[in-house]
């Protein structure tokens, strides 16, 4: 409610269930870019009648559905992921998991968080030709962690591009 009354976009958490199909959806220079998100977990907050709001926890069928929506409504898919094992430097099984079913699904990017050490990026290309980047791991931009490998991050900078003839949006030098 704070962010929302001083028109900030609020992405990872949606007021009921009904509005997780609610995709946010940005245009920047006639592009839509939908953004979606999704966690492995809370930290321990529970979400009950003090906190009733819904987070998007890992689940295919959630999945499948939000990326289908946002398909049919935008060219260019974010996905925003709190996944991976803390102070790990490699994605584990899971994060990969994941990463191919977005990329089989047609998500553009992929932002992952939480392990508060930097983790590789990937082009992932699927036989469906879906070509989806991956940073696994961005690191710790801000926080109070002392340790030295939790004190570096990963700045993603890449183009957004939209083909005027042939409507296709793709990524252009992507720099990490």
């Amino acid at each position: 409610d704070f962010f929302e009354s001083r028109d900030v976009d609020v992405l990872g958490c949606y007021p009921n269930a009904e509005s997780t199909y609610n995709i946010k959806i940005i245009e920047k220079n006639g592009i839509k870019i939908a953004f979606l998100t999704y966690t492995y977990s809370t930290n321990g907050i529970t979400l009950d009648s003090k906190n009733p709001f819904v987070v998007p926890f890992f689940d295919e069928e959630l999945i499948r559905k939000q990326v289908q929506i946002a398909k049919a409504n935008a060219d260019f898919i974010i996905v925003s992921c709190h996944w991976g094992y803390e102070n790990t430097y490699n994605a584990n099984s899971e994060q990969k998991q994941y990463a191919k079913l977005m990329n089989e699904l047609g998500v553009d990017l992929v932002l992952g968080m939480h392990p508060h050490v930097i983790q590789p990026m990937e082009w992932m290309i699927h036989e469906n030709g879906n070509k989806t980047l991956v940073v696994y791991s961005l690191g710790n931009f801000v926080s109070g962690m002392v340790s030295g490998s939790n004190m570096l991050a990963g700045m993603l900078s890449l183009e957004i591009i939209k083909d005027t003839e042939t409507d296709d949006v793709y990524i252009e030098s992507p720099k990490f």
